[in-house]
């Protein structure tokens, strides 16, 4: 699982730079113990997950915010929003409970899908959606809103423009300015 989470990170990032430490536990109450919640995530130095997020999408879902993480310095980092972190993670691990085809059944079923992702940046809005379009069903339309969008750009851009943006956040340019300019110029 871990090698083909690479393989996920390389077609994304083009290498990766992070070499994540991976904590496990066996049960819940122990990956709680450890501040956990969800099905796994990033933790300081590594990934935190629990056996069901012992396959390669998770894993890479996780490995893309240390990866991230590893390449941006902490100034740029912050201004990171968090629909790109999120996107970007799952538009690398294509986890299935984060696909288009949940956006879909959330549309055809009359849930409420975000109309613009991008206004969802700063962390408490980003929360606060993630309760207010959460669907009595557990689809994660957030989640597969945000990779949607970012999968859609990382098509046009490619990973020379993930690799550009993480440079602009380095240079403290403005994110969205960063993210809207790469993609107008990879379109042109």
């Amino acid at each position: 699982s871990l090698q083909q989470a690479r393989s996920q990170m390389l077609e994304v990032y083009d290498a990766v730079v992070s070499s994540p430490v991976v904590y496990a536990c066996a049960t819940r109450d122990c990956y709680e113990s450890f501040n956990g919640y969800g099905d796994g995530r990033a933790v300081a130095d590594g990934i935190l997950l629990l056996p069901k997020s012992f396959i390669p999408e998770a894993i890479s879902h996780e490995c893309s915010h240390v990866e991230l993480h590893a390449r941006v310095r902490r100034s740029g980092y912050r201004k990171i929003p968090m629909w790109f972190h999120e996107g970007l993670a799952v538009a690398v691990s294509k986890l299935p409970n984060h696909s288009d085809e949940t956006l879909r059944k959330a549309k055809a079923r009359g849930f409420a899908i975000p109309k613009n992702i991008k206004a969802l940046g700063e962390r408490k809005v980003w929360s606060n959606a993630l309760n207010e379009y959460q669907t009595a069903e557990g689809l994660n339309v957030m989640y597969a809103a945000a990779g949607h969008e970012v999968q859609n750009w990382l098509t046009c851009v490619g990973p020379r423009g993930l690799l550009e943006l993480i440079e602009a956040m380095n240079s403290n340019e403005e994110f969205i300015v960063a993210y809207d300019r790469i993609a107008l110029a990879a379109r042109t």
